[in-house]
């Protein structure tokens, strides 16, 4: 369901419209590079984004391009409730947009509600402010932006239903342990996780004390939440997802449900890995290894992680570093492996794997096991860390801990269902 808006950003309007939205008006002021759209919905609620695309090309013969279009308001970037006439405002960022000549046009979409945009940012400021984006460039600020490592979450939707894959690592590969034994799971559901790790700037909102210990000069609310443990996190009397994704009240969590209307969790063991992967099944998501699957160099895995070897770069001590740092994976996740290792709902099992690799059929939406061969509620946490070695940088890694514990190793990021039920 789309409608696109062509136009001299000066001068000018022609249009075409989708099957829910209709054409209404269209205007540009210069002055403020205030773009103004006028339109219809007829199959509401829905969710509707707009973006800014330029084309470099005076006859609009080459590639359109997104462009960062500043804040969008109005009845766009968010879902709206009912059918009729609606009006969507965007700055337009960019002086040369404003260059004579220069092609422009608006892009107004309808995505259903159990089918959302890529991108997802929940304001903690504002309690259920919820924006949608088609694109990263679209995401107002950029996704690099401070505001989405202090003030906003940032989400971004992992494409997972149905999709068949092999979880945990295959013999051979340099650094796995007994615990990774390679099985194969299937998803059944697209899902959103965070862009980034929670940093100590979104923790403030909730009301709970910061146990982190690590600071940076003018940028310590940009390092990863880390020291928390997971009672705070999440909470002790509803540990797993298979009870039925209550948490603890007065929990991080239980605190952004309730401010938000967003069903945050964390991820399963199984949605972190697919995640972290983005389709690679080399043993970090960058690819930095060669045949026989050994690291090639530090400075490879440098590119995409903070780690033992390089974590006291610019400080007194090995520690972890402002979010978003480092090179994504192919979905735009950043520091799946290094700085802070991050917890999963799954309980830990070094045998749990093996099991599940004996089966011929894809596991579906795997929860861990239902007790351990511990007899105790170890806590799976995933995606390397500052303290370790570059070359145990991996995506299949598993590491586990008591729900007590605390370690400025331990951090994590939020996850959520890519279907809208919420307000």
């Amino acid at each position: 369901m789309r409608a696109v808006f062509f136009s001299c950003l000066l001068a000018g309007l022609s249009a075409t419209a989708a099957n829910s939205l209709s054409v209404g008006s269209f205007a540009v002021d210069a002055t403020n590079r205030l773009v103004t759209v006028g339109y219809s919905l007829s199959e509401a609620p829905c969710i509707v984004t707009l973006d800014i695309e330029t084309n470099t090309q005076f006859d609009a013969s080459g590639d359109w391009i997104p462009v960062n279009a500043g804040r969008t308001y109005g009845d766009a970037a968010r879902r709206v409730e009912y059918n009729g006439a609606k009006t969507a405002y965007c700055k337009v960022g960019g002086e040369e947009l404003l260059m004579p000549g220069v092609k422009m046009r608006v892009v107004l979409t309808a995505w259903e509600l159990s089918a959302p945009p890529p991108y997802m940012a929940v304001d903690m400021e504002y309690d259920g402010l919820v924006s949608y984006y088609s694109c990263a460039d679209s995401v107002p600020g950029g996704v690099g932006h401070d505001d989405y490592k202090t003030s906003k979450i940032l989400m971004r939707k992992i494409p997972a239903r149905e999709i068949k894959w092999r979880q945990g690592s295959p013999d051979g590969e340099y650094g796995r342990n007994s615990g990774e034994c390679a099985h194969r799971v299937e998803l059944s559901a697209d899902y959103y996780i965070g862009v980034y790790e929670v940093t100590r700037g979104q923790w403030a909102y909730c009301g709970l004390a910061d146990p982190s210990e690590f600071s940076w000069p003018g940028r310590s609310m940009m390092l990863p939440l880390h020291k928390a443990d997971y009672r705070n996190v999440r909470g002790t009397d509803k540990i797993f997802m298979r009870t039925g994704s209550e948490v603890g009240s007065g929990t991080f969590i239980d605190w952004c449900r309730k401010h938000t209307g967003v069903p945050f969790d964390l991820p399963s063991e199984a949605q972190w890995e697919f995640a972290c992967r983005a389709g690679s099944g080399n043993p970090t998501y960058r690819g930095y290894y060669g045949d026989d699957n050994q690291a090639r160099t530090i400075e490879d895995i440098g590119k995409i992680a903070w780690f033992s070897e390089n974590s006291a770069e610019g400080c007194s001590e090995r520690q972890v570093h402002e979010v978003g740092l480092k090179q994504p994976n192919d979905w735009g996740l950043y520091d799946m492996i290094g700085n802070v290792r991050e917890f999963c709902l799954d309980l830990y099992s070094e045998t749990y794997y093996q099991n599940l690799s004996a089966s011929s059929s894809p596991t579906v939406d795997p929860l861990g096991p239902p007790q351990n061969e511990y007899n105790r509620d170890y806590i799976v946490n995933r995606g390397g860390g500052f303290d370790i070695n570059w070359w145990k940088q991996r995506s299949a890694s598993r590491e586990c801990d008591l729900p007590h514990a605390q370690s400025n190793r331990y951090g994590f990021r939020l996850c959520a269902p890519a279907v809208v039920a919420w307000r």
